[in-house]
């Protein structure tokens, strides 16, 4: 289960976090690099829908300006549909992310 948080920000551009559920409200810790998953980026209420629909994820993370997606799971997803390139994949305490960004 994935929860999808869909933003716009000032300049009206589309803002996506994408989490696996059970990561969200943790912290992960390596050395200097931390994942903070417990703020209201990846979970805030009125705007994150609960979904297992990887092309309704997808679809909102192509239309994005940015986003941030977090888990081994999700991340997988991506780079098996060609969406996210392995090599900008990062990983913190065994946790995948990755950023997306339209140029």
């Amino acid at each position: 289960m994935f929860l999808l948080t869909v933003r716009k920000s000032k300049d009206g551009s589309k803002v996506v976090a994408v989490c696996e559920k059970k990561l969200v409200g943790k912290m992960f810790e390596d050395g200097d690099l931390v994942l903070d998953l417990r703020g209201n980026f990846f979970f805030e209420e009125g705007l994150t829908v609960e979904t297992d629909d990887f092309d309704r994820i997808a679809d909102e993370v192509k239309k994005s300006f940015t986003s941030k997606i977090v888990g081994n799971e999700i991340v997988s997803r991506f780079i098996k549909a060609g969406i996210i390139d392995r090599s900008n994949v990062k990983e913190i305490c065994g946790i995948k992310y990755a950023m997306t960004f339209r140029i």
